[in-house]
């Protein structure tokens, strides 16, 4: 349900087309601004994978999907669900300084929310959504109605940076698999 030939100008210009070479990396690291939509292209992400216990990606946009939830559990009904969750005024806040950065506003923080809640066309990149992406209630459920609930986990961010150890072990026991002994910093 989010169409990449319906984004804003200023948006499609910081989406990455994603070139074949970026399959070809065993896993690829590099975080890309991009859109797949096609079943293989999809699958061809997971072409280096040889026998490990746990695979996953990751992708914001499939917390605000209306459909995402379902087509994961279509598409593999053990899929394991990884849900971060932020203050949702800092949430906000921090969306705001990154579409500052990427040049989408240049207003003042009350004046791009004011713009954007009054825009007439809304959704994932055509309008910042910044207070709809933190209103978190429905987007959670949606995942809870498809999942069963051992299957779907919450990680609080603020928890994550208060007790990284901690939580990371937490994550690692819903996935089963080895727990960890420390975090080395970079």
């Amino acid at each position: 349900d989010i169409n990449p030939q319906e984004f804003s100008t200023q948006y499609k210009n910081n989406v990455t087309p994603v070139p074949d070479s970026f399959f070809d990396r065993k896993p690829n690291k590099e975080i890309q601004l991009t859109f797949l939509r096609d079943r293989n292209k999809y699958l061809d992400l997971f072409k280096w994978v040889n026998g490990e216990k746990v695979i996953g990606e990751c992708s914001t946009s499939y917390l605000y999907s209306s459909v995402a939830a379902k087509e994961i559990f279509d598409f593999d009904k053990s899929s394991k669900i990884l849900i971060s969750l932020r203050n949702p005024i800092e949430r906000t806040y921090s969306h705001y300084l990154l579409a500052v950065r990427y040049g989408y506003t240049r207003l003042s923080f009350r004046k791009a929310i004011e713009k954007d809640m009054n825009q007439r066309i809304k959704g994932w990149g055509k309008s910042e959504l910044f207070i709809e992406l933190s209103q978190y209630y429905e987007q959670v459920k949606r995942y809870f109605e498809v999942f069963p609930k051992e299957q779907v986990k919450i990680i609080e961010f603020d928890r994550f940076k208060a007790n990284t150890l901690e939580t990371v072990n937490d994550v690692c026991r819903f996935l089963e698999i080895e727990s960890l002994d420390q975090i080395q910093d970079k």
